[in-house]
Parts: structure tokens; C-alpha cells; sequence
């Protein structure tokens, strides 16, 4: 009963479940989508045993601890000027229309980077309803968790989900942890510089009544490409963008990093800007757009 509530939910909240267009949904003109991500700092591919450097604004050095992020309403722009809604798929690594991005190819969750390999996810599979001939030039996306899913006990959700993992999650209130970057900076007297980014200001609500919860800051960032062209294009995430300005060498009270907190401005204002996001408000930044997200 759940499941199909929160389809519901989604599929009313969300532009569409199927497109823009009028087409009628059948298993004919159902396209299958992959889109590819990868995950970098500069030149460097993100990876357990990666050493990351230049970084930061002390142009410092750090290996990964854990990187993940979760990804939802994915939209394909088509050539004949609709829009289109990508259906993700549910598997491993996707539920309830929200995919886990996880670049951690060791160890297992919720242990940083180290001992044995594991399977990691980069990338998006899922259909559209559009007919065959229709091609895509440009992509939205959003990260995070959406709010009608985020505040709900993720002990609901079935056992292997990517929703029920708790090292990606705060609490029912505040919910999860939309993105995950752990690094360890070699340089400097810090154990980890780490970016959490989530929902925050959260009041109201419990955990049988999750739709009841408000949030001063979603902090959700909303990507657009333009010049994504699916079938022969990739998404690249650059860390190295995102903590361009950043010193991620020290750090400012009270958490090792940016945990997304309010008042934490000093680790927080530049890798917000970073994401095309307003620290102080957790909307969208009047003037500046996202760089940490490219097409390659």
C-alpha cells in the first residue's frame, strides 16, 4: 500500500510520469534509457585507492572515504520540443524513482573505502514514452531524495533498497543524506573533510505522518545540460569544481566539513554555489549556475 501511495504521490507532484507529449503509453513506443555517470577530481577518476590532487583552495591532496549521491526526476529533452519524464527502472540500485549513485569499489556499506572489491553504480537505466524516432538533446536532473519520499522511517522501505541505507540517512525528520562525500585530506592536521548535503530546518510531522513535516532549506540542486545528447554522452561530477574555493585542509565549527548546516557559511557558501544552490535559502541561486556537473 505504501509503494503505490507514494507512486501516486510522485506521479502528481512530478510534471509527469510518462512525457510531456500526449502520446498514449504502450510497450511499442517505450524507449530504453541508460544514461552514464562518472565521478572525478580534474583529471583524476574517483576510486578507493585515487589520490586526489590539486584540491581545494590550498591546492592540498586527499583520498576518498565514501562518495555517493541519489539522483531523481530525470527529464529528457526531445528534438520534436516535448519533454520527457525517464521512469527509472526499480533494481539494486533504484527504487521508488530515486537511483544511488555509488563510487566506492571497496569495501561494503556503511565501511569507508577499504578491503574487498564491490560492485558500484554509475548510471541510470530506465524508459521513456516516446516514440522510436524521437531523439534527446538535453537532460534535468535533480539530486537528493524528493521530500514526499524523504521523511519517511526508512525501515518501510523493502530490505536492499537505496533508500534503506542508513549511513546515507539522518533521521525521519530531516531525512537523508541527499549527497555523500567523504575525503580524507592528506595535508593539515584533519581525519576527513566531509560534504553532507541535506535537508535541514525541518519541523512538524512524525513518523506516522511524514507528509506533515516543513523544511526551511530543501537543498535539493536541480542540474540541466543542454548539450547532453543521449546514447553518446556522459555526466561527469568533478569534486575538484566543487571544492575549487574551498579549503578543505581545515575547518570551521561545528562539523569536519559541510554537513549543510545553517550557519556553518565558511564550508558551506562555496560548495552550495558550486551546485548552482543559495546557502541561505536552499533554493536556487539567483545569479550563479552549477559547475560541478559537465557532459563529456
Amino acid at each position: 500500500m505504501k509503494n503505490a501511495l507514494i507512486t501516486l504521490i510522485a506521479c502528481t507532484t512530478l510534471a509527469a510520469c510518462s512525457s510531456s507529449s500526449n502520446t498514449p503509453i504502450t510497450s511499442s513506443n517505450l524507449q530504453d534509457i541508460t544514461i552514464p555517470f562518472s565521478a572525478v577530481a580534474g583529471d583524476t577518476a574517483i576510486t578507493c585507492d585515487a589520490t586526489l590532487t590539486p584540491v581545494g583552495s590550498a591546492a592540498g591532496s586527499a583520498s576518498i572515504l565514501n562518495f555517493k549521491f541519489y539522483v531523481h526526476n530525470v527529464i529528457l529533452n526531445g528534438d520534436d520540443g516535448n519533454d520527457y519524464a525517464v521512469s527509472l527502472t526499480d533494481s539494486d540500485w533504484q527504487d521508488e524513482g530515486v537511483a544511488l549513485l555509488d563510487f566506492n569499489d571497496l569495501s561494503t556499506d556503511p565501511d569507508p573505502c577499504g578491503g574487498a572489491i564491490r560492485e558500484t553504480n554509475t548510471e541510470l537505466t530506465g524508459t521513456v514514452n516516446a516514440d522510436a524516432d524521437v531523439s534527446f538533446e538535453g537532460i534535468t536532473f535533480s539530486i537528493g531524495v524528493p521530500s514526499d519520499l524523504n521523511h519517511i522511517d526508512i525501515s518501510t522501505f523493502r530490505d536492499g533498497s537505496v533508500l534503506n541505507i542508513i549511513s546515507m540517512y539522518w533521521a525521519w525528520q530531516s531525512g537523508h543524506k541527499h549527497m555523500r562525500l567523504d575525503v580524507d585530506p592528506l595535508e593539515g592536521a584533519l581525519a576527513n573533510w566531509n560534504f553532507h548535503l541535506g535537508t535541514t530546518g525541518c519541523s512538524g510531522g512524525s513518523e506516522t505522518e511524514p507528509e506533515l513535516v516543513t523544511c526551511l532549506r530543501s537543498n535539493i540542486p536541480t542540474i540541466s545540460l543542454d548539450t547532453y545528447r543521449q546514447g553518446s554522452d556522459s555526466i561527469e561530477f568533478d569534486y575538484a569544481q566543487l571544492v575549487a574555493d574551498t579549503d578543505i585542509t581545515t575547518t570551521s565549527a561545528p562539523a569536519s566539513g559541510c554537513m549543510s548546516g545553517p550557519t556553518d557559511t565558511t564550508d558551506c557558501n562555496e560548495v552550495f554555489l558550486k551546485l548552482g544552490l543559495d546557502h541561505s535559502t536552499g533554493n536556487a541561486h539567483a545569479s550563479t549556475m552549477q559547475s560541478a556537473f559537465s557532459v563529456q
